[in-house]
């Protein structure tokens, strides 16, 4: 009886996990190409910014 129970108790738990796991995975997979898009926007930005810095810096150097 008590095993029973626990056995439907681990059973419900599990799907219950299952559930939360698999609605993460596709919220996740939804939202990963979004980020290294923005992750890559924000490589390049900063790339620019650097090469902008270093121009400015060669220029007062040269003057």
């Amino acid at each position: 009886m008590l095993f029973n129970l626990l056995n439907r108790l681990f059973a419900e738990h599990s799907t219950q996990i299952n559930q939360a796991r698999r609605l993460f995975i596709d919220h996740y997979q939804e939202w990963e190409p979004n980020q290294k898009s923005i992750r890559h926007k924000n490589d390049i930005f900063l790339k620019n910014s650097r090469k902008r810095a270093f121009n400015i810096t060669n220029v007062h150097l040269l003057s």
